[in-house]
C-alpha cells in the first residue's frame, strides 16, 4: 500500500529518480531515443531542489519506504478564469503504477492546502505534449 505525504526538499534525489525512470519506461516508443539518452537523473536534482523550495505543491507516494511516484501543482500557468491552479506532473514508477493513480488522486485531495483547492479539477491538457523541466526536445528529433 502506498502512502501520501508532501514532499520535502531530502526528497529531489527520489523524486528525480522517478521523474527519470519514469520517461525512459513511459515514453520508450513514444520520444526519440537520443532525447531520453540525454536525461540525467543527477541534474535533476538541483532542479528538484529549487522546485521544492517554491510555492509548487509536490506530493510523493512512498511504497515500502521508498519513494515510488509524484505528483506536482500550484498556480495555473495559462490565464484560465474557470481555475486558479492546475496539476503540472503525475509520475510513478512503472512497477506501481498498477492501481496507484487513483489512490494519488484521493491523497492530494484529501491533503492539499486550501490555496489550491482546485488542483486537479482540470482534465483537459494543458500546453504542450513534452513540456516538462523546461526543456523541449528539436522538432527534428520529436518526427
Amino acid at each position: 500500500m502506498a502512502s501520501i505525504r508532501i514532499a520535502e526538499v531530502r526528497d529531489a534525489a527520489a523524486i528525480a529518480h522517478v521523474h527519470v525512470q519514469s520517461w525512459l519506461t513511459t515514453y520508450a516508443a513514444i520520444v526519440p531515443q537520443q532525447y531520453l539518452d540525454s536525461l540525467n537523473e543527477a541534474e535533476r536534482i538541483p532542479v528538484w531542489q529549487d522546485w521544492l523550495k517554491r510555492d509548487i505543491l509536490v506530493f510523493v507516494a512512498e511504497v515500502e519506504g521508498k519513494v515510488a511516484g509524484f505528483a506536482s501543482g500550484g498556480a495555473i500557468r495559462e490565464p484560465d478564469p474557470a481555475y486558479d491552479s492546475e496539476l503540472y506532473a503525475l509520475y510513478l514508477l512503472k512497477e506501481v503504477q498498477e492501481g496507484s493513480s487513483r489512490r494519488g488522486r484521493e491523497g492530494a485531495r484529501s491533503e492539499r492546502p486550501q490555496k489550491h483547492a482546485g488542483l486537479g479539477t482540470r482534465t483537459e491538457p494543458r500546453g504542450p505534449l513534452l513540456r516538462e523541466s523546461g526543456r523541449s526536445i528539436p522538432e527534428e528529433q520529436a518526427d
